[in-house]
C-alpha cells in the first residue's frame, strides 16, 4: 500500500480500525484517501476484512461433548448410555 511518496498506509488503517489513531494520523489518512480512487478501494477492502475478522473472533465457541456430559450429569444420566441408545435406534 505505497503511494507515490512511497509511504505505507497499512499501519494507519490498522490504527484507525482499532480505534487508536491520533488526530494528526487521521489527517494523513484522509489526504491519502483523497489522493487516488485506488486508495479508497484499498480502504474499503481492508475495512471489510477487519469487520469479518471481528465477527469471526466474537463467535461463541461450543464444546458440544463437554457440554453434553455436563447436561447428562445434571440430569443424573450416563451420557454413554444415551449415545448408545441413539446408535441402536438408527
Amino acid at each position: 500500500m505505497k503511494t507515490k511518496e512511497n509511504i505505507d498506509y497499512h499501519p494507519l488503517l490498522v490504527k484507525l480500525f482499532a480505534g487508536e489513531i491520533s488526530k494528526s494520523k487521521m489527517e494523513e489518512l484522509k489526504l491519502w484517501l483523497r489522493e487516488d480512487l485506488e486508495n479508497f478501494r484499498i480502504f474499503n477492502k481492508e475495512n471489510e476484512l477487519w469487520q469479518l475478522i471481528d465477527i469471526f473472533l466474537n463467535q461463541p465457541v461450543y464444546k458440544t461433548e463437554t457440554d453434553w456430559q455436563k447436561l447428562c450429569s445434571k440430569l443424573g444420566i450416563n451420557s454413554d448410555s444415551v449415545s448408545n441408545q441413539d446408535e441402536s435406534n438408527k
